[in-house]
């Protein structure tokens, strides 16, 4: 090779070496001076929607002055002409600025026409909130005619909705950009630090939602709230839900009834044990909450992942899905809940008096106003018509609906794929003289009234309620619908009869108020009594005719409390027999469960423990103790 030729590929490689150094440290430098840039403006403070009214064009020219300058403080403008508003679109904005002329005859630019309606007439009409929405208004107007009327409607009408105006309103004559620039320097000014202090807030309080989501699975990643005694679980439902196949009244009183619910499972269960309900809202109630703040029950939202911060329950879904199965409407507020509802209350003496009701100064009142006619989250939100806060805000402060407990009456061995529950009508009259029902029993109730029967929500949980393992005397005491979980141990019982196990000594003590109103599963009782010639014994119930069995009752004791002129409960009866059940429990390893409202439970508690004391003296506490954790004297209870 030539010399020539060498020092031309020389000085080519050279040139590449000599480019490529150039090339890194150029881009090394680019990076430098990007990082730099970054650690001096680290935070993207997001988009800033810029809405123009124009007729000639000045006002659009003032937009892009103060969208060239939002970019410099980490903002994403986007300009945007009222003749393209969208309602869904405008109200997801949290911060947006609008910028609109005034024409001659004080109409307002015909890009607005439309824009203008909405805010002065549709949107008030509709209940629409935008509290979740901060702004401001800059108006420009002809020098001959001094009016700026189309920005003032603007202002007024979003003040009225709830928004919350960021800054004085800015006014000008269309060529005086010198005022313009004054209010968009002290809007730049102030704007960024609103932005970051509201994240600060959100992430320190509430989970960040992103609305019109595509509906679909929940990610399994995420972490969720303990809402109910058994946790949700990983796939994309909320528990198991169940087909509601019959419901039938149990009792002839109107003022206390109680249902007979039965449904379809394919899942194991044991007599006697538990099923958890997750109850619904009415589709009324939802819609009246809906009207009150303005909400669009089909738009869908989602939370957003924040480290630590559990969600309440899956999301994507719709507002109206949201309300309807998961955040309480029904319960009585809560303090906590009063105080959270203060921060979006537009009036000031409204705030205060929110803020006054959930302290410990304003606890007589909180009594008197909230309690006591045990007003929910509609009520509140009728009394204090200001408060108007975002969906996705609102179902986070609202409780979420707990499951209610139901013991299953019905035993898997006769039919596997259906159980029944009892489901007593919860009523509370409140001190306005007005009725409240339970939210759990009420939906109950809604379906049997119009007969249309729904998939419910829940889950199976074990009871301490279980027969026997060998045969032993059973006494099972029981007040009214606390009667259910000893219903399905007696089809148990049956079922074992029919396999050649008998249990000889099966005791029922049933106590309600009325025998004609309240004697409920009577006909099941009685048709499992062992027939009996013997003599009656007292407060022993016999039916008219000995029924077809299987027969596993020896003996059932009924105590009806106001069926005659000295009250009788079935702690009398029990206490009359003290000694047979002291034997039973003492000498032959019996069982004892009782089931029914508090006062009653208390009461045979007591008693039992008196009985063993008057027999062993100071041994009778660890007696008891051993009684109870070996699963031999069992207590269920329920109110007081």
């Amino acid at each position: 090779m030539d010399h020539a030729k060498k020092g031309w590929i020389y000085a080519m490689v050279g040139s590449f070496l000599v480019g490529s150094v150039s090339l890194y440290c150029l881009k090394k430098s680019w990076n430098q001076t990007n990082s730099r840039k970054a650690k001096a403006n680290p935070e993207n403070l997001g988009h800033l929607h810029i809405y123009v009214g124009t007729e000639t064009g000045n006002s659009w020219k003032y937009a892009e002055i103060l969208s060239e300058e939002a970019k410099k403080y980490n903002f994403t403008p986007h300009v945007v002409s009222l003749s393209d508003f969208q309602i869904q679109d405008f109200k997801r904005n949290d911060f947006c600025v609008i910028i609109c002329s005034t024409q001659k005859d004080g109409n307002p630019p015909e890009n607005s026409v439309q824009f203008l309606r909405w805010v002065t007439k549709v949107a008030k009409a509709s209940n629409e909130n935008l509290s979740h929405l901060s702004y401001c208004v800059f108006g420009l107007f002809k020098a001959s005619d001094c009016s700026n009327t189309t920005a003032r409607t603007v202002n007024e009408g979003l003040e009225k909705l709830g928004a919350h105006c960021l800054i004085r309103q800015g006014e000008a004559e269309e060529n005086n950009i010198q005022e313009f620039l004054r209010w968009k320097d002290d809007l730049l000014q102030m704007l960024p630090k609103r932005v970051k202090e509201s994240r600060r807030s959100k992430n320190s309080e509430f989970l960040e939602v992103a609305h019109q989501v595509a509906l679909g699975m929940p990610s399994l990643e995420i972490k969720y709230k303990e809402t109910s005694l058994k946790l949700i679980n990983s796939s994309n439902s909320y528990l198991e839900s169940f087909k509601v196949v019959k419901i039938k009244e149990l009792k002839r009183d109107p003022e206390n009834s109680a249902l007979h619910v039965e449904l379809e499972t394919d899942e194991n269960y044991h007599a006697g044990c538990h099923f958890g309900i997750f109850p619904e809202n009415s589709e009324e109630l939802v819609r009246e909450l809906a009207a009150l703040l303005g909400y669009d029950l089909e738009l869908t939202f989602q939370f957003l992942p924040a480290k630590g911060k559990p969600h309440p329950f899956p999301t994507p879904l719709t507002v109206g899905d949201a309300l309807v199965k998961y955040c309480d409407l029904t319960s009585l507020i809560n303090k906590k809940c009063l105080k959270q509802l203060s921060g979006f209350a537009s009036d000031q003496k409204e705030k205060e008096k929110l803020l006054f009701l959930s302290s410990l100064k304003g606890k007589d009142e909180f009594k008197r106003i909230i309690q006591e006619p045990m007003l929910n989250i509609v009520d509140i939100l009728k009394m204090f018509p200001s408060v108007k806060l975002p969906p996705g805000v609102l179902v986070q402060i609202l409780d979420p609906i707990k499951p209610r407990l139901y013991c299953v009456c019905s035993s898997n061995k006769p039919n596997p794929n259906r159980f029944q529950i009892t489901v007593e009508v919860l009523r509370q009259r409140t001190s306005e003289g007005k009725t409240r029902t339970g939210l759990c029993s009420g939906y109950f109730e809604s379906m049997h009234v119009t007969a249309l029967f729904k998939r419910v929500r829940g889950f199976f949980e074990d009871s301490v309620f279980k027969v026997p393992s060998s045969p032993k005397p059973l006494f099972m005491v029981s007040y009214g619908c606390g009667v259910a979980p000893f219903r399905s141990l007696i089809q148990e019982l049956q079922y074992l009869r029919s396999k050649g196990v008998l249990y000889p000594e099966v005791y029922i003590y049933f106590g309600s108020k009325s025998k004609a109103k309240e004697f409920v599963y009577k006909h099941d009782l009685e048709s499992a009594i062992v027939p009996n010639e013997d003599p009656k014994e007292e407060f022993e119930h016999r039916p008219d005719k000995w029924g077809e069995g299987p027969h596993v009752i020896t003996k059932l004791y009924t105590a009806f409390s106001r069926d005659q002129a000295q009250k009788i409960y079935v702690q009398d009866i029990l206490f009359s027999q003290h000694d047979k059940i002291w034997e039973s429990l003492y000498n032959r390893e019996g069982y004892l469960f009782v089931c029914g409202p508090g006062g009653m439970v208390n009461g045979v508690n007591e008693l039992i423990k008196n009985i063993a004391f008057e027999h062993i003296g100071e041994e009778a506490s660890e007696f008891m103790e051993q009684l109870k954790e070996q699963g031999r004297c069992c207590f269920e209870s329920w109110g007081k």
